[in-house]
């Protein structure tokens, strides 16, 4: 759907239609433009199908077209930065860029941004000049199948970057690529079904234990194919695989909770919770319609995810919330069909949740219109692949740290002092944020560090009122088994260790959804 920059800022690509060209709009928090970048041409063939993807400071775009042109922007105003020179795919009967870009800027060459062609190539840039640093074959020419009844645009798997800078990508050739960074080098190459190509679309996930996850497409023609896949990247061989099957099978990535389960998003009408050890499903849901991207995670456990109504079915188009810390629920706990008495059109980019507050959340459906609501809480803080609340569209290197650009302040005293220690190599904000804190006594004198991996909701400062008790080294480290946000710390040696609790909203009667707000765009 979009991207979310500093302060609030969304960028989001726009289809051409037979009056307006393709383009990338830049919106205000609000909703209204404060920029549009036009497509050079008129048609379907200048079409941008991937999101934008920012750079680490927030000051740079980046986004390929059907055109085979890879382009970079400035944030501020849509222009051309200054040493950039777009990029041209120079080979191939098919040039259409549909994969999302990934950047890492810790490539030994220098800050490098990749990006998929349907020419059947991976593509390494100076993310600085757009000059070509390398090549690689993935053999994905003309991206995965066509599906005439659901799947009539298909997008290319978008490359994605592990903690030591390998890249890895999914092809419409039903294998999975790594590649070197500095030379572009083929790694290795998992074929995932040496009996019948299984396509990939679906960006590939990275667990926090390095595993690789990606779900296959069902081939149209062998109607082989909607499987889950585990991958050892070290061994390059397949730990485990969760056959479905049926319809197209996945088109969306899968997400990761803190826990380390997998949450896979099958285009007929359900997502599973499976166990990272054997991808057995540990719980799964039914949903409305089909679902055609990644959903987005918040800090207080709800997947949030659109599905869209297809002809034939009976189905809606609807934004919907999965509770995914409780295990009696089976079915989304609230939906939003309509805004302002207008039902919602087919939604194919996933729900851009902001970094930051009150969990302010976008949502784009194919009708032309934005529509914001507040999900209760932030996204989830920097855990792969939320995509910089990003979609399918999407890549985003784990390298890549934008995701903690904004922290919510502390939630009274002064918070003009806090700052984020560091970010580990999952991207995820870490060690401590240093600030003052208010405690409950009152005092606004004292000094100390918070972790801030996930937002504490229940406590202002996770400690006591004094010097004594506050607490150092407070880190929320993951969910336990029903949702709660779970911790430590170590404040005081000569007492027990604690353990900080934030439960995640109550389990409910399934229920209308939050208050939404809309804007055209298209």
């Amino acid at each position: 759907m979009a991207t979310i920059g500093i302060s609030g800022y969304i960028y989001l690509s726009i289809l051409s239609t037979p009056t307006i060209r393709a383009n990338v709009k830049k919106l205000s928090p609000s909703g209204p433009p404060i920029w549009t970048f036009n497509a050079p041409g008129d048609g379907t063939g200048y079409d941008m199908h991937a999101i934008p993807v920012l750079d680490a400071a927030g000051t740079k775009l980046y986004i390929g077209s059907d055109f085979g042109k890879f382009s970079c922007l400035n944030t501020s105003d849509g222009s051309t930065p200054v040493g950039w020179t777009d990029f041209t795919v120079p080979t191939g009967t098919d040039k259409r860029i549909r994969s999302g870009a990934a950047l890492d800027p810790n490539n030994p060459l220098g800050s490098t941004v990749y990006f998929h062609c349907n020419n059947g190539y991976l593509y390494a840039l100076d993310a600085n000049t757009g000059a070509q640093r390398w090549t690689a074959y993935t053999a994905n020419e003309g991206g995965p199948p066509v599906d005439p009844d659901f799947v009539t645009q298909p997008v290319s798997s978008s490359p994605v970057v592990d903690s030591s800078g390998v890249v890895f990508v999914g092809s419409s050739d039903g294998s999975v690529y790594s590649f070197n960074p500095s030379t572009g080098a083929q790694i290795w190459r998992v074929v995932l079904n040496p009996a019948a190509v299984e396509p990939v679309e679906a960006t590939i996930a990275i667990g926090q234990n390095g595993i690789l996850y990606v779900g296959t497409r069902v081939h149209p023609d062998t109607h082989i194919g909607g499987t889950m896949y585990a991958i050892n990247p070290v061994t390059h061989t397949k730990l485990w695989t969760q056959v479905v099957g049926a319809d197209v099978g996945y088109i969306a990535s899968v997400v990761i909770d803190q826990s380390g389960f997998i949450y896979a998003s099958h285009f007929g009408n359900t997502v599973r919770k499976l166990n990272p050890a054997d991808g057995t499903t540990a719980q799964s849901w039914v949903l409305q319609g089909k679902v055609c991207q990644t959903p987005s995670l918040n800090q207080n456990g709800l997947l949030i995810l659109g599905v869209s109504l297809f002809p034939g079915s009976p189905e809606v188009n609807e934004v919907e919330a999965i509770k995914i810390g409780d295990p009696n629920l089976f079915e989304p706990i609230w939906e939003i069909q309509q805004v302002a008495g207008q039902d919602l059109g087919n939604m194919l980019g996933s729900p851009a949740i902001r970094c930051a507050t009150d969990g302010r959340t976008y949502v784009a459906d194919m009708l032309g219109k934005v529509f914001l609501f507040n999900s209760g809480a932030p996204m989830m803080a920097g855990q792969w692949p939320t995509f910089q609340c990003g979609n399918r569209r999407a890549g985003k290197s784990i390298t890549y740290p934008t995701v903690i650009a904004e922290l919510p302040p502390f939630y009274s005293g002064n918070s003009v002092s806090t700052q984020v220690n560091r970010v580990d190599v999952f991207g995820r904000s870490v060690g401590q944020s240093y600030g003052f804190y208010d405690y409950a006594c009152g005092s606004y004198s004292d000094q100390g560090y918070a972790g801030i991996l996930w937002r504490i909701n229940s406590v202002v400062h996770p400690g006591g009122c004094t010097f004594a008790y506050y607490t150092v080294n407070s880190f929320a480290t993951g969910l336990n088994s029903i949702g709660d946000v779970c911790g430590y710390n170590s404040a005081r040696s000569s007492g027990p260790t604690a353990r900080t609790v934030t439960r995640c909203l109550r389990s409910s009667p399934r229920q209308q959804g939050p208050r939404v707000c809309v804007v055209q765009v298209g």
